[in-house]
């Protein structure tokens, strides 16, 4: 990265260059002068050096012959080769590490995974680099998707149109296995496809299947793709004439990626990762796509993707999840954090890093309509300060509440919606009268069961939910 680490590796004999003034200036033409070269980057043990990384690694991966990236071991925060010999690297040590360390194209996963990032961000604007971190070990698992008893589905989704979601499917195709880029398949091609061929699933335009405006045409489709998430999962078909009828099942489990304007439906976007888009500014621009180019550039990334999988072996593993994901998201990250254990380097704590910002607390925006119900009645009782509502009392609560999504609820319709979790009216004496009714201790075990990990989303306040503390009965 610098002009002293130069110098330290040419005392070595070493043939080494670097750019202008360090880490913040490497430009893409520079690469025209590496072509062809066996190329060996070494970045400095900092943020600046992995920002530098990305940028030599955006330019030169199309034009370089073999493609190394030596992280040097013990660099303190901020270290460089010349720190390293300082310390008491060698010559010998340093040709050693060269010697060992395997070409992104050929076997370096770190190396293979950074490429890939650099490769990404330089055709897809992406608000977060935690974004880059899911999309990239998300291509990684397409090879190896059968070694996992889960494949997690990546769901591009914005407000907008041209936000980049078709451009990120354009990326992908590059880069996974066995694409198959469907424009909305019917059902019956949806799952004899997937049974035959194993492939990954690239499906845009995805509003438009779910769309209100296609009414239950979806629900078959909607079933495959929640099959397909689990290993082993199969759906039943009638196959043969009326002569000849029989019953055969179809294996859906593959990798699939989905891109839409608006939200999936509770159920597919809960097996997904979502991947948040918004439309760049000008001085955000990426490098503009242009098929043919990006193609080639692609072409010794997916052989190196390719010749990994041959001889990875993930299956089995169990890597550490973080404690803040539910159970569907832990499930979903399980075979990205596999594969960042295995790359090593920056990538298992990245990996963990973006599963939390990705995917802990998702619920806050998924949570259903019931739950947001036991949340409501929850805050009715504790700003009315009683043990006890009539059923009149906390359907006009619900209907006073301006952040309540309900205006017309009645009684009536409050206990059809708070049945399903076992909390019905019943007789409550009051002073003088008696009236059908809700105690709180009618709603302790709901509120216990689904309410302490959400923070629900109501306006622009953020509402805590009920945590563990005792709901006094009477």
């Amino acid at each position: 990265e610098g002009e002293k680490d130069v110098h330290t590796a040419e005392s070595w004999g070493l043939t080494a260059t670097t750019n202008p003034n360090g880490a913040s200036s490497f430009k893409r033409h520079y690469a025209e002068m590496l072509k062809g070269a066996r190329l060996v980057v070494m970045p400095d043990n900092d943020a600046a050096g992995e920002k530098w990384l990305a940028d030599v690694l955006d330019a030169v991966t199309p034009v370089v012959k073999s493609l190394n990236v030596v992280r040097l071991p013990g660099l303190p925060q901020g270290g460089d080769l010349t720190d390293w010999k300082n310390a008491g690297g060698t010559k010998e040590q340093l040709e050693q590490l060269l010697d060992t360390t395997e070409s992104v194209y050929e076997g370096n996963l770190s190396g293979l995974l950074d490429a890939l990032a650099a490769f990404v961000r330089r055709y897809v604007y992406l608000p977060l680099p935690e974004q880059v971190i899911a999309i990239v070990l998300w291509i990684a698992h397409t090879w190896i998707f059968r070694q996992f008893e889960m494949t997690p589905y990546l769901a591009a989704l914005s407000a907008e149109k041209r936000s980049g979601k078709t451009l990120l499917m354009d990326i992908l195709a590059f880069l996974v296995a066995q694409v198959w880029r469907a424009i909305s398949p019917s059902e019956a091609v949806l799952y004899r496809k997937i049974d035959q061929a194993k492939p990954t699933l690239l499906l845009d335009e995805v509003d438009t299947i779910f769309s209100a405006k296609s009414g239950s045409t979806y629900e078959p489709i909607r079933a495959i793709l929640n099959a397909g998430f689990r290993h082993g999962t199969k759906v039943p078909r009638c196959v043969g004439d009326s002569k000849n009828m029989g019953v055969a099942e179809f294996d859906v489990y593959c990798p699939k990626a989905f891109a839409g304007i608006g939200t999936l439906p509770d159920t597919v976007g809960d097996r997904s990762i979502v991947i948040s888009m918004q439309r760049c500014a000008p001085s955000e621009r990426p490098q503009r796509f242009r098929h043919r180019e990006a193609s080639e550039a692609a072409a010794p990334l997916r052989s190196a993707l390719l010749q990994w999988s041959e001889t990875a072996d993930l299956s089995g593993v169990y890597p550490d999840v973080p404690e803040a994901l539910d159970d569907r998201a832990a499930d979903a990250w399980e075979p990205l954090l596999c594969i960042a254990d295995a790359a090593g380097g920056a990538w298992p704590d990245d990996a963990r890093r973006a599963a939390q910002v990705l995917s802990a607390g998702r619920m806050e925006e998924t949570a259903s309509q019931g739950v947001k119900l036991l949340f409501f009645c929850h805050k009715a009782f504790e700003s009315k300060q009683v043990d006890k509502l009539s059923s009149e009392q906390l359907a006009e609560a619900l209907r006073a509440d301006e952040e309540a999504p309900w205006t017309d609820i009645t009684p009536t319709r409050l206990a059809r919606k708070l049945k399903p979790y076992g909390i019905k009216p019943s007789t409550i004496r009051w002073s003088e009268t008696s009236r059908k009714g809700y105690r709180q201790e009618d709603f302790l075990d709901a509120w216990r069961r689904y309410l302490p990990d959400l923070a629900l989303q109501s306006g622009s306040e953020t509402l805590q939910p009920l945590q563990d503390q005792e709901i006094p009965a009477n």
